[in-house]
């Protein structure tokens, strides 16, 4: 068997991952005595033989109405009453039939074609705030120190009601519209908005009078935030719904902005006296980077895999909608979400359809380590970046710039690492979220060094790889969180549950940090560092 699945860590595929120890003891070592691990008994079967039916078939479209059965993603089965219909099909003839056949083997090959797009999607909607960010120098110039902070703040804050909102309503908007249409049209707008403010934003300097030229760069600032999350969001939850490579591949968008702001930054040779041309040149070439995540955004979510797992969302919403809602909560039994039935409580017998409940509780309960991981990776991450401009550098070096570029960097090269092969104590949930914690220390001695002079020697690269080692591990984790959280979910539906919560956890560990960081700030607690160098 292939290490592919489309959707990880089913049955067979847990047992064979945990042989070979990609994931380990994902679910203890219940799952590896458990006689529900083989092959055809899965720890959730979403998918029975019809009481008609007799048997699974090889190759059957996913998008057949439901009077042929129900597809079986994981091995391209299909259970259904017209057994006979393409049965002497050979490999060759259901590989010329896609995206009609599901099989493993040609979804990763469509899967991978496609994974290079996630990269370009995430640096799309995340291009924005790393390049108007990098310019420190440019915008303490004309509006002060204390301007820069509110332009951080009005980025990160939106994201909280903006995930809380996607909570609230995307998956009303999904059953209505249809996922495919919904995802597609939620991310394209928000980047076209996106596009239109970098393109006003050089002009607004000659629009409006110099008094107001902060407060409607700001509001610019809050608008572009409110999108970029709202895309992150929504990318996530489709994401989750992918392997995990694709995961790595998103997460390591997400940090790649950092390389084109360094080259355009250099080639410009943007800083406090950058001409207006420049400055204008310099969000028209970003505009256009947000351009080429839309495209690749369109890409993805036409790709077939991408319909592939929309049609099977879609599905789950309509089998769960036909389930009476006093019904609904007997039919999740505790044991790997198993079915019974709700007469007598018994597992549901052979010839009975079950329908997977993943409702949003039932995700959160089982997604909990995730979330803890990737609150304290979040929290911690952004909480001490605020406070580089308080390191006191050892020589006559600005060590705070050093350590901007070193904590991107760094964090960039942590998420393709998590595609590598992982040492024993990060193979599941539980472990990472004690990494999670085993990680604060290093912040402690961020702000040991930063608070108390004396107690490290003053050395700046020595607090330059305090905060590389920090950051590696931020995008590490990162990564698998999504991953393990994803992994832990059965249904196409559940997985897009969870991306949602995963993202609001995310954005109240963004909000929370710039909160906290600005009334650390303003308390004194922290002394600003002399002008000498």
């Amino acid at each position: 068997m292939s290490n592919f699945d489309p959707q990880p860590i089913r049955g067979a595929f847990v047992s064979e991952l945990n042989e070979d120890g990609e994931y380990g003891d994902m679910y203890g070592d219940k799952a590896k005595r458990s006689p529900m691990y083989t092959k055809h008994a899965n720890p959730v079967e979403l998918q029975t033989r019809n009481a008609g039916g007799g048997g699974y078939m090889q190759g059957e479209s996913p998008y057949a109405n439901s009077a042929m059965g129900n597809y079986d993603h994981r091995g391209g089965h299909r259970g259904g009453s017209e057994m006979g219909q393409g049965m002497g099909r050979s490999e060759e003839e259901m590989d010329k039939t896609a995206p009609e056949v599901m099989s493993d083997s040609w979804l990763q090959i469509e899967v991978n074609k496609i994974n290079i797009f996630w990269i370009l999607v995430s640096t799309g909607y995340m291009v924005s705030w790393t390049s108007i960010g990098s310019l420190i120098a440019y915008f303490k110039a004309r509006q002060g120190a204390r301007f820069y902070v509110k332009l951080y703040c009005c980025f990160y804050l939106p994201g909280l009601p903006v995930s809380l909102l996607q909570q609230k309503y995307d998956e009303k908007l999904d059953k209505m519209f249809g996922s495919a249409n919904s995802f597609l049209i939620r991310v394209v707008l928000s980047m076209m908005a996106t596009i239109s403010l970098l393109l006003f934003m050089p002009f607004v300097p000659d629009m409006v009078s110099i008094d107001d030229v902060p407060n409607v760069i700001l509001l610019c600032m809050i608008l572009i935030g409110s999108f970029s999350w709202l895309c992150h969001g929504t990318a996530s939850m489709l994401c989750s719904m992918f392997p995990p490579s694709s995961m790595a591949y998103m997460q390591t968008g997400f940090r790649t902005p950092e390389i084109y702001t360094v080259v355009i930054l250099s080639i410009l040779g943007l800083n406090s006296r950058a001409s207006e041309a420049d400055v204008v040149t310099f969000y028209w070439i970003t505009a256009l980077v947000v351009g080429l995540g839309l495209f690749s955004w369109l890409r993805v979510c036409r790709s077939k895999p991408a319909m592939h797992y929309f049609a099977l969302k879609d599905e789950s919403y309509n089998e769960t909608d036909a389930q009476d809602q006093s019904e609904k909560s007997s039919l999740l039994a505790p044991s790997y979400g198993m079915l019974e039935d709700s007469s007598t409580g018994a597992p549901m017998a052979e010839g009975k359809r079950p329908v997977m409940v993943e409702d949003q509780a039932y995700v959160a309960k089982i997604i909990r380590p995730c979330r803890v991981a990737i609150f304290l990776n979040i929290w911690t991450s952004i909480f001490s970046a605020a406070f580089f401009a308080y390191v006191q550098p050892a020589g006559k070096t600005d060590v705070e710039i050093i350590l901007y570029f070193t904590r991107l960097f760094s964090d960039l090269i942590g998420r393709p690492l998590a595609r590598c092969p992982r040492p024993w104590f990060c193979k599941n949930k539980e472990q990472i979220v004690k990494i999670a914690w085993a990680r604060i220390s290093l912040m402690f001695v961020f702000f040991g060094y930063i608070a108390f002079p004396g107690l490290f020697p003053r050395s700046d690269i020595f607090i330059v790889v305090v905060v590389c080692v920090f950051s590696v591990l931020s995008g590490y984790l990162a990564v698998l969180s999504y991953e393990y959280a994803a992994a832990s979910l059965e249904t196409k539906a559940g997985q897009s549950v969870c991306g949602t919560l995963m993202n609001s956890t995310f954005q109240m560990a963004c909000f929370t940090a710039v909160i906290s960081s600005v009334m650390v700030s303003e308390s004194g607690f922290i002394d600003e560092p002399g002008d000498e160098r």
